[in-house]
């Protein structure tokens, strides 16, 4: 499992978990070329996006990624359908695949917001942004 933090701030967020088989991104505040630039190589394809909240530091390159590469997208119950309504958003709390699993959490913020737990075979990472 390797972890970038690509951005971290008011003017967008995004992290990207590298695993042998599949990439995971959290948030997408910022457009994939924004991205690509800060990561300083190909932006690779994104299998799974998950969005913590629907604030627009967290979600203001949705609709690149969604065009560009059409990851599966999770998320809690936040209002993101209607914001994205030309893709299918999956609400749910624990995915598991083959040595993987992600579950997604409630914590403290002013909408509703996720932390997000992931296992992939021995290693673990909680993800947690935005609190209070």
């Amino acid at each position: 499992m390797k972890i970038t933090n690509i951005a971290s701030g008011s003017k967008g967020n995004s992290t990207l978990i590298e695993l042998d088989n599949k990439n995971i991104l959290i948030d997408i505040g910022l457009p994939i070329s924004n991205l690509e630039k800060r990561l300083g190589r190909p932006f690779p394809k994104i299998d799974i996006l998950i969005i913590t909240h629907t604030h627009v530091d967290h979600i203001k390159g949705i609709k690149s990624i969604i065009r560009e590469q059409n990851p599966t997208i999770y998320t809690l119950e936040n209002g993101l359908t209607e914001k994205v309504s030309s893709k299918k958003i999956n609400y749910q709390k624990s995915i598991e695949e083959e040595n993987l699993i992600i579950e997604l959490f409630e914590v403290s913020h002013d909408v509703p917001c996720a932390g997000v737990y992931i296992k992939y075979k021995n290693k673990e990472l909680v993800y947690i942004t935005d609190t209070g």
